[in-house]
């Protein structure tokens, strides 16, 4: 028995290789990192199967059952460091489209969206899992699940809160146990909470700017301190079934018997949302804009800690272009105010939402931070 106190877990801090290829768990860098959810909830994992009820069996009950496949799920709900908004950017999105180094320990990532014409398939990470760690207990639960995507990831800012990370995140459906990850002991492969580089942005630093074009054109309206809240979100739709077809990988290697595992995870159709909450005013006209369908942008930007010198750690999401498909009526504070639902339009080959992160972290392919 243990209390659910002990729980911990990681995710590898970069990802795999390919697809099937699980991380081999190094010390040298450490090549996991330690997570900090919002509850201490082991991941579901299931097993699928069929059976022979409804046939001549003579009873009303199966006789029998075999194993079709396995599956794996789990969230992460995390306060948003601007570290690990690139990490997680780039784990939802899927392309670093640029990396430029601004100072020697001040760099800029802009993390795009994966496009589907040049590949339909996230990265990959490795997750695991323990009820603690400890000799004394040495047969604790400790599990391992290679191949784990990004389904769906949103960022919300509310009040005066740090953003806040939701992730669901799939697996292929492998389960390996023990994991082979050490948090604490020497020779430990994760990179704990407390050394990792960790600076935050709060929802009170967010400065919302509204263009009535494209690409951030035409005059801006900035909308300073009427913007009380916003959530990004992104749902890759992972086509889940398809990754089991095809592949001939299984829970025990070579054995159908064992259950499918998956081969691979790739993106469906791609929903993007941009949400966010103003005070009614006499100078945005949302409602107008959602009437006429007008083509809008948006860029929403976060300023944080010092990271050298007069250089900050920034964020910036970017809207390239949009429709406001929804304007609700909200009591905020008792005033007036707007709740703005957009869905964001592609413009020829470019994917409609990027995010710019100008933090100290130099690489998000290696273990740096």
């Amino acid at each position: 028995m243990s209390n659910d106190s002990v729980n911990i877990f990681a995710l590898s801090a970069v990802p795999q290789s390919n697809y099937q290829t699980p991380l081999t768990p190094d010390d040298s860098p450490k090549n996991f990192r330690q997570l900090e959810k919002s509850d201490r909830t082991l991941a579901k994992y299931t097993v699928q199967t069929s059976d022979n009820k409804g046939k001549s069996t003579g009873t009303p009950h199966p006789t029998r059952k075999t194993i079709e496949s396995h599956d794996v799920t789990q969230t992460l709900q995390e306060e948003l460091s601007s570290q690990l908004l690139g990490e997680r950017a780039y784990a939802a999105m899927g392309e670093i489209d640029t990396v430029a180094t601004v100072a020697d320990t001040v760099f800029t990532h802009t993390i795009e969206m994966l496009n589907p014409q040049d590949s339909a398939q996230l990265p990959a990470y490795g997750y695991v899992e323990k009820a603690g760690e400890s000799a004394s207990r040495p047969d604790a639960h400790n599990i391992g699940y290679p191949s784990m995507c990004f389904d769906q990831w949103s960022v919300k800012g509310e009040g005066k809160a740090l953003l806040m990370s939701t992730s669901q995140i799939v697996g292929s459906g492998k389960r390996v146990k023990p994991s082979g990850v050490t948090f604490f002991d020497p020779g430990s492969q994760v990179i704990l909470l407390e050394d990792m580089m960790q600076n935050f942005f709060r929802n009170t630093a967010a400065k919302l700017k509204l263009y009535p074009q494209a690409e951030l054109g035409g005059s801006v309206y900035n909308v300073n301190c009427n913007f009380r809240d916003f959530e990004f979100s992104i749902n890759n739709n992972l086509k889940k079934d398809a990754g089991y077809l095809g592949c001939g990988l299984y829970q025990t290697a070579g054995n159908s018997e064992s259950g499918a595992i998956r081969g691979k995870n790739e993106i469906g159709d791609q929903q993007v949302q941009f949400n966010f909450t103003i005070l009614m005013d006499d100078v945005y006209d949302a409602y107008t804009k959602m009437q006429t369908m007008a083509t809008i942008s948006a860029q929403l930007d976060f300023e944080g800690a010092v990271i050298a010198t007069t250089y900050k750690h920034k964020a910036s999401f970017k809207l390239n272009a949009a429709n406001i498909v929804d304007v609700e009526h909200v009591s905020v504070d008792g005033d007036n105010g707007l709740r703005i639902t957009t869905e964001p339009l592609a413009i020829g080959q470019i994917m409609p939402v990027s995010i710019v992160v100008v933090n100290n972290v130099e690489d998000y392919t290696v273990p740096s931070w």
